[in-house]
């Protein structure tokens, strides 16, 4: 498990903005599947995140981590393209009130900086409403911190941190 202070700091700023968060996963024929997460929070021992996904677009990432517990989590800024992927192994619960507030500080974060990049605001909200009016349940992944990459663009990416 990753326990260095700098990592879990650079982690908890990244995901305290509005950045994007996407969570991989695999069936258990190995076939990917990817889906949009919010609300990414580093816990306070220092040694899991945690995203929340909708259960109606994200119900094959779900199904997913039920046949293999495990999942790669990226991170990226779209102001300054900042990335880190968390990769572990993962668990899942329903989300509790105190995820759905931060789902929606997330999402409202998630407006603001991709319209300081240009995306008009109903655009932005356009890609979680859908979500949201589809399936509002939302489920909870933990997700340990096993290894921890750079994927910053440029010759540092692939990096481990």
């Amino acid at each position: 498990m990753i326990t260095s202070a700098d990592v879990v700091e650079e982690l908890a700023r990244l995901g305290g903005t509005g950045a994007v968060v996407i969570v991989g996963t695999c069936d258990a024929a190995r076939v990917p599947e990817v889906s949009r997460a919010w609300g990414f929070c580093v816990l306070r021992a220092g040694n899991a995140i945690e995203i929340c996904v909708y259960a109606g677009s994200g119900r094959r990432t779900l199904a997913n981590l039920a046949e293999n517990a495990r999942a790669a989590v990226t991170i990226t800024s779209q102001t300054t393209y900042r990335s880190v992927q968390v990769k572990g192994g993962a668990g899942v619960t329903a989300a509790d009130e105190a995820d759905l507030r931060r789902v929606a500080e997330h999402q409202r974060a998630f407006v603001e900086e991709v319209a300081a990049i240009g995306l008009p605001k109903e655009a932005s909200v356009r890609l979680f409403e859908d979500e949201r009016t589809d399936s509002p349940a939302m489920m909870k992944i933990r997700v340990g911190l096993d290894a921890v990459f750079d994927q910053t663009p440029g010759p540092g990416a692939g990096a481990r941190l």
